[in-house]
């Protein structure tokens, strides 16, 4: 009976590592090429300025959701129907910051 039970054990263990084997080996789904971003120029004015962001996407892929940063905290959100290219444009007010301060924008 011991003898039993031991092949039951080692039966089902190969079933078992089959079945994660089988699974593991299914083909990946194929990633398309990524995006490409253009931006216009680099900004730059006095405090209480309005200048306007403007970038060019291509997205081959189609293009679902940009989201802009402002040193890392969201800035906008532009949600899109599945477009390969899109002219994304938003008007920027300057802030108050000391001379020559950065503000980093980052589009995703």
């Amino acid at each position: 009976m011991r003898l039993f039970k031991m092949n039951v054990v080692k039966v089902f263990a190969l079933m078992l590592s089959m079945a994660v084997l089988t699974n593991a080996c299914k083909k990946d789904e194929e990633i398309g090429p990524a995006p490409t971003l253009t931006v216009a120029s680099n900004l730059a004015g006095t405090p209480g300025t309005t200048v306007q962001l403007k970038a060019s996407i291509n997205a081959p892929e189609g293009i679902k959701t940009i989201t802009v940063l402002k040193n890392g905290a969201a800035f906008d959100v532009v949600t899109k129907n599945g477009e390969k290219t899109f002219e994304y444009a938003k008007d920027y007010q300057i802030d108050n910051l000391s001379a020559n301060s950065v503000v980093n924008f980052t589009v995703w």
